[in-house]
């Protein structure tokens, strides 16, 4: 007998970064925009068109549902269209699908990624796991019943990717998995779980983190001991994925009382991961490290030994994990301590990691650090430490009242750190890191021939010069930064030298700042709604979906400050959900009167409006090519310091960013095309860059990271 049709539904737990534009977007990635009424659509037929209903929240979740099986597949759950949604936008995703009364899904993805639940059983058994999240399970309508306040949509779906799963038949074979854990028969929990082909183990998985009874536990527990008696079953590829065993160990270690039980699991557990950190950077082990914010506050002790495993894995841990094993090892062990064994082995590994931190990092970890040393009675190195911590309020805004520190206290070297007093004002030693060689320095090939011409060798050499002006600026900048590092200061004196190049060596350009607006007008602006000839003009779509409007410029032919030729206004439209940093994209030159304003396609945001206000700024001079190679040019050095003011918002001038120095951007015909518009506002990943033909005739975009 077949089974029957699926129903079900989507939920996303309400959170400031979740709208209903965002959750559209996300989901029209797996299929494409479609303009037909969202009521039409009914079941999954020929043509692939779902229409799709997205409820605002109501308890705390949003609702959707689709006028098809009620929500697109998941695959494997693990980054999932939806996985990735609740990830980014700090969400816990909830998908249910049911096959009449005797069979249903539930997968709870909390904050996505690999480490979710999925519960199954009955259709009233799932409803109660629903129900039990405080949603509201009749919220979620198909398109034909939804209210005005819902957002429709229409997308076209590949089968495949619609009906990516999990299906009935995986479903049926969860459950029996479910049953077995909870009978207590460890062979056919075995079977079940080894008859589950390799993409459906993160599901296995999941069922196992949703189960929290009693009979469960047992079956893990003897699981764990009949594991324990035979060697180690490592991953297998893909090395990023967890295994059987170690749910189990993970599982027991978290609710034993047993504290020999426990170590063995978390031994056997650190095994497995720690193998598997080793033979790839991309193993994502994090049994481990969730029981330690597991026992963070109900069992520091095990916390710490959670985190002096994976802190000991390789020779350069998270900092993060550093300083977490730090603050574990001041909790689990009150009053004095002993840097003995473990405690021992942390301050080996966190001295080991330091010189590798940067600056605010490194700082932090000192701070901590520097406690364990006060308990431990090592009080020269506690203020040695302290005092190449910074601000120690910035670590702790009451450090004299901070009880690790207590054995401090009364000392006027710790008291004048307070104050803000260097080591050497305070009477602090501290080891110098001045007799570093240069070469040791993470430099540039330019910063490195620069300091080779000046024929200095150590950090001390260079410290002690107080005006480089034989240095180009950029080096300079670059030389602080890198001895910042090893908290070394360097705060030379620079001077400004004047940039007066020829003539034919300027290029001028059109400075933008930006103005908070309030109306969509025919004005050179980013964000609000479009102008256009007529409210008939169709906006611009990707594959995928309606795209975003980014920004408009007004030519002088309609009215604004910018020539433009014969174009009035010229748009950029793009897909910001796409890689709209290749071609999802579309440039808009209207030659005619744009008095309407276009209205947005369900899906599209409306961003603020930031008016363009144009100011003639510095010329763009010295950054076309040099006229002689290296450094023989005159204009050398005026050249280098000319891209500390090359990087703004601009009309014309040179493109500059990170890979992108004066490029050869050419049109169809390979002539060579101009840069009408440059700018690091529209986000903090991307420059974008406006190119146009001499005429008009052409334009492209050019997004550079």
């Amino acid at each position: 007998m077949d089974d029957p049709s699926p129903t079900g539904a989507l939920f996303f737990a309400a959170s400031d970064a979740l709208t209903a534009n965002v959750i559209l977007k996300k989901l029209r990635e797996d299929g494409k925009h479609n303009r037909t009424s969202a009521k039409k659509p009914s079941g999954f037929g020929d043509d692939g068109l779902v229409g799709l209903a997205i409820h605002p929240p109501k308890n705390g979740w949003w609702a959707v549902r689709d006028s098809a099986d009620g929500a697109p597949g998941i695959a494997s759950g693990e980054w999932s269209t939806v996985s990735i949604l609740a990830n980014h936008h700090h969400s816990t995703a909830l998908w249910t699908r049911a096959w009449g009364d005797e069979l249903a899904i539930a997968v709870e993805l909390v904050r996505g990624g690999s480490f979710f639940q999925t519960y199954v059983g009955t259709r009233a058994e799932v409803d109660a796991f629903v129900d039990a999240r405080g949603i509201d399970r009749a919220h979620a309508r198909a398109p034909k019943e939804a209210g005005d306040d819902a957002t429709l949509a229409t997308i076209r779906y590949e089968p495949a990717k619609y009906r990516s799963g999990p299906d009935a038949p995986l479903v049926r074979s969860l459950l029996a998995l479910r049953h077995a854990l909870q009978s207590g028969d460890t062979a056919v929990v075995r079977t079940r779980f080894g008859a589950l082909a390799h993409e459906h183990v993160p599901f296995g998985l999941a069922v196992m983190r949703a189960l929290d009874d009693d009979a469960t536990h047992a079956t893990f527990a003897a699981l764990a001991h009949e594991l324990l008696a035979k060697p180690p079953m490592l991953r297998e590829k893909p090395l990023s994925r967890m295994t059987f065993e170690e749910e189990v160990m993970r599982r027991v270690a978290e609710r034993t009382d047993d504290e020999s039980f426990f170590v063995a699991c978390l031994d056997r557990l650190e095994t497995i991961e720690g193998d598997a950190q080793r033979r790839t950077s991309h193993a994502h082990p994090a049994g481990v490290i969730r029981m330690a914010f597991q026992f963070w506050q109900s069992a520091p002790a095990r916390a710490f030994a959670c985190l002096s495993r994976v802190i000991a894995r390789d020779d350069a841990p998270d900092w993060r994990h550093v300083n977490y094993a730090l603050s574990a090892f001041l909790t689990a062990n009150p009053g004095p301590v002993r840097l003995e064994g473990d405690g021992d082995a942390l301050v080996r590994h966190t001295l080991a990691r330091l010189p590798a931190l940067g600056v605010e990092a490194a700082r932090t970890v000192r701070y901590n650090l520097a406690c364990v040393y006060a308990r431990a009675g090592q009080l020269e190195e506690a203020l040695a430490t302290l005092a190449k911590a910074g601000d120690l309020r910035v670590h702790n805004p009451r450090p004299e009242a901070d009880t690790d520190l207590e054995p401090l206290w009364k000392d006027p070297r710790f008291l004048a750190l307070l104050a803000g007093k260097s080591a050497s004002e305070a009477g602090v030693p501290v080891p110098s890191d001045v007799d570093t060689p240069l070469e040791e320095l993470d430099l540039s090939d330019e910063a490195k021939e620069a300091l080779a011409s000046l024929e200095l060798s150590t950090v001390a050499e260079l410290v002690a010069i107080t005006d480089p002006s034989g240095l180009p600026r950029m080096v300079v900048a670059e030389l602080i930064e890198a001895l910042a590092e090893i908290d070394v200061e360097w705060s030379p004196t620079t001077t400004t030298v004047p940039c007066d190049p020829p003539e034919e060596r300027r290029v001028p350009r059109l400075e933008i700042d930006l103005e908070e607006g309030t109306e969509s007008d025919v004005s050179s602006r980013l964000g609000g709604l479009p102008s256009a000839p007529s409210v008939d003009f169709e906006w611009p779509c990707s594959e995928s979906r309606p795209m975003d409007f980014v920004l408009q410029i007004v030519g002088k032919a309609g009215g604004g400050e910018v020539e433009l030729g014969d174009v009035h206004v010229l748009q950029v439209f793009a897909d910001l959900e796409g890689e709209f940093y290749e071609d999802d994209w579309a440039i808009v030159m209207h030659r005619e009167p744009c008095p309407a304003v276009l209205e947005a396609p369900v899906g599209v945001d409306v961003t603020p409006i930031r008016r363009m206000r144009f100011t003639e700024g510095f010329d763009d001079r010295i950054l076309t090519d040099l006229e002689w190679p290296d450094d023989d040019d005159p204009l050398y050095d005026e050249h280098q310091a000319a891209h500390s003011h090359a990087w703004v918002d601009k009309v014309w001038g040179i493109p500059v960013a990170a890979n992108l120095d004066a490029p050869s951007i050419t049109d169809s015909e390979g002539q060579p095309m101009r840069c009408l518009l440059a700018l690091s506002c529209v986000d903090d990943w991307f420059l974008w860059h406006v190119f146009v033909r001499e005429d008009f005739a052409e334009a492209q975009v050019v997004a550079v990271r």
